[in-house]
């Protein structure tokens, strides 16, 4: 090194020699060797010189950046600083710690966050904050996913009046690149000159407005949402308001206590019609854990248990409606039950006066009803026979 300017070499003594720097830069930092030699020889020392400084940032983050769905992905950002600069990495906002699909990672003057296999979720701002004793830098940038479309809001069934007007059908979609967008009408394209619809599209959003509802619009309806990345299709149903009708009515059923119980119903309508249950003439909405009342399909109306009781029987009405009607089905539900002993006035013996009347009891429970047989020592009794009367 030579001496001039911020640099000075100054002798102190014969035995002390000074090396001088002043207005310290980041550049002064470094390792530095100093030699000493006489005739007799040489040695030299090596020290390295560190100074505080902020970080700074060479290379920051690029504005936006697109990535495809499911690729893995890298930012990077070069930087200094004195002390060695601590990196917090955030997303959105939140500081993002580190996990099988964030990886963090220093490599000399580089700061790196790792992103494995992207998804959908992933794209947002990223910002990455350097800090140390002396101040902190900051360097952030958008990261943006290319995949094909995805429905937020799918196609969904739709019904009206016959003769309502504009009856619309949306689908809300994310997708990058912008996707085109398709209807079709039983199989057949519906385009912006087709009669009888308007269709009505925003960058995230489709809409198909029927004009007239009416026989001849009643079918199958899809949207077809295409970018380079690939295709998303929904399909649906128009169809007119019906009165709700009964295809399979209930049927009176019998059920042995303890076992599986079902009851079931079969309604069309349009919309769909909604069901209530009465039992004995009461409002009947099952019993939590036991008895269910639930739907199969559009059309099956069930009354489920798998732990049927005694209690459980009675005349049970299906009241169906929908806003053109209602229809009701009714039937009864019968659990029957093997003979249950309740209790008799004999089990610990009795005695009796010879040629005194007495009576023996017994107090039972059955559906259907049960029927008694009596023996003595074994043989069984008939009502008449030496003065023995069975009554019931």
């Amino acid at each position: 090194m030579a001496e001039g300017g911020r640099i000075k070499f100054e002798k102190i003594s014969d035995t002390i020699f000074a090396f001088k720097i002043s207005c310290m830069e980041l550049g002064d930092c470094g390792n530095y060797n100093v030699m000493a030699s006489n005739d007799i020889g040489q040695r030299s020392e090596q020290f390295a010189v560190l100074c505080d400084s902020p970080p700074q940032i060479s290379r920051g983050l690029d504005p936006e950046t697109e990535k495809k769905l499911s690729n893995d992905h890298t930012f990077e950002v070069r930087a200094s600083g004195s002390p060695t600069p601590v990196a917090r990495w955030y997303k959105d906002g939140k500081e993002i710690m580190g996990d099988e699909k964030f990886r963090m990672v220093k490599d000399d003057n580089f700061y790196m966050l790792k992103i494995r296999k992207l998804d959908r979720k992933d794209k947002g701002v990223y910002k990455l904050v350097l800090s140390n004793a002396s101040g902190e830098a900051e360097t952030e940038g958008s990261l943006v996913i290319r995949a094909p479309p995805e429905f937020l809001t799918p196609l969904k069934d739709a019904c009206a009046k016959e003769g309502a007007k504009d009856i619309k059908m949306l689908v809300e979609f994310q997708a990058n690149p912008k996707p085109a967008v398709k209807w079709t009408f039983n199989g057949k394209p519906i385009r912006a000159e087709t009669e009888g619809f308007t269709i009505k599209s925003t960058d995230t959003t489709s809409m198909l407005v029927i004009a007239c509802a009416s026989p001849a619009v009643v079918g199958g309806y899809s949207v077809t949402l295409s970018n380079e990345y690939g295709d998303s299709v929904g399909s649906a149903k128009f169809r007119l308001h019906e009165a709700p009708l009964v295809l399979e009515p209930l049927k009176d059923q019998e059920f042995l206590e303890g076992g599986a119980a079902k009851i079931a119903l079969k309604v069309s309508g349009v919309p769909v019609p909604e069901i209530k249950w009465t039992k004995d003439g009461k409002s009947y909405t099952g019993e939590a854990g036991r008895v269910v009342l639930k739907k199969e399909g559009d059309e099956v109306y069930v009354l489920w248990t798998d732990d049927a009781k005694t209690c459980d029987s009675g005349r049970y009405v299906a009241h169906v409606s929908n806003c053109e009607g209602g229809v009701t089905s009714e039937a009864s539900y019968v659990v029957n039950t093997p003979p249950h002993v309740l209790g008799n006035n004999f089990s610990e013996g009795k005695k009796v006066v010879a040629m005194h009347k007495f009576v023996l009891e017994v107090e039972a429970t059955a559906v259907p009803e049960a029927e008694a047989t009596w023996f003595l020592n074994n043989k069984e009794l008939t009502g008449g026979a030496g003065g023995v009367a069975l009554r019931h």
